[in-house]
């Protein structure tokens, strides 16, 4: 995609089990003029996801589809980034769309402002280019943590031909988020970050996403990534002022409560199928849960700032797990 000069533009879009949607959106990406290259990752899907995007490789001469062993979406994406040629980059979910302007306005948004991340409906105000912190205390502890909806120069991304920013793959929920802030911790205090209005990303709620799905271990990843942001923070002598560091740990404590009561919800079917294996995951949730809530809480003014929910929630968990379990698990079946 060109304006006023050679801008290729990279789309990266992983692809798993997408055989319903993906065919519309890389047709609505297409839809978009100008120069463009689009990689396609197709992450081992089962069904026709891949023939699909074969089909249409026919078609788009700049459409790049690779098949790759199922090894996630973090793996996905780091495999499409590192195929990528463009001197901007963004990311498409294979069950979104865009709109047929979209990608001009994060263009012209990133041309005329001089800014190398552009975000389309961020959770700043819209218009001025600000820093890297900025964002990570305006954006990402105010629950922007997904990486559609924005545009990053390859500048952000690369040191020289070497990809410096990768999504982890350790994580299966979070991973955006990480990202996200490692990009913005490159960028620091350097005002390199625009938010601009705009509605032409389509996002479709995933009916066969992890999190409506019965618990598994890797749902604890919701509790580790916000965890780690704290960590990775403290590593990288990124100082948050007292408000900001309340707002991190009510996002802890939070996303502890939201992981024990995801498992609340399916504790009794998982006892049916193995106690055994119940007993213990039952263990490590609430382990986990309770330590991450314990360590917020020393935060001076956490609590305060929960939503009366939480605070109701956290107050039963603490004076017995298993009385929240069943209290919330009865609660689901109503």
């Amino acid at each position: 995609m060109q304006i006023g000069g050679h801008l290729r533009l990279s789309v990266i879009i992983p692809a798993y089990q997408a055989e319903k949607t993906i065919k519309d959106c890389i047709e609505s990406v297409y839809a978009n003029p100008g120069e463009i290259e689009v990689i396609v990752v197709d992450d081992g899907s089962r069904d026709r996801t891949g023939a699909i995007c074969d089909e249409l490789a026919t078609a788009y001469d700049s459409l790049k589809v690779i098949h790759v062993s199922n090894g996630g979406v973090s793996r996905a994406r780091n495999i499409g980034l590192e195929n990528t040629k463009g001197d901007f980059i963004t990311f498409v979910d294979a069950d979104d769309r865009v709109a047929k302007n979209y990608f001009r306005q994060l263009l012209e948004a990133a041309v005329e402002s001089g800014a190398e991340l552009v975000v389309m409906k961020g959770r700043m105000p819209s218009g001025r280019v600000i820093t890297g912190r900025d964002y990570i205390e305006g954006g990402i502890l105010e629950a922007d943590t997904h990486v559609w909806g924005k545009l990053y120069s390859r500048n952000l991304l690369y040191d020289g031909d070497n990809l410096r920013v990768r999504f982890p793959e350790d994580l299966t929920i979070g991973e955006d988020m990480m990202f996200l802030l490692d990009v913005l911790l490159g960028v620091a205090d350097s005002r390199k970050v625009i938010c601009i209005d705009g509605d032409g990303y389509s996002y479709s709620e995933n009916e066969e996403g992890a999190m409506l799905r019965s618990f598994k271990e890797s749902f604890l990843d919701e509790i580790y990534c916000w965890v780690r942001i704290g960590e990775v923070l403290e590593k990288r002598g990124f100082a948050l002022s007292d408000e900001r560091r309340v707002r991190l740990s009510t996002h802890q404590i939070m996303a502890a409560m939201l992981t024990v009561s995801k498992f609340a919800g399916s504790y009794e079917s998982m006892k049916k199928e193995d106690a055994i294996l119940a007993g213990a995951m039952k263990d490590r949730v609430c382990s986990l849960a309770a330590t991450t809530i314990e360590n917020a809480k020393k935060v001076p003014g956490t609590f305060s700032k929960l939503e009366t929910g939480y605070k109701i929630k956290t107050i039963v968990f603490a004076i017995s797990n298993g009385l929240y379990l069943r209290l919330y698990g009865q609660w689901k079946k109503r």
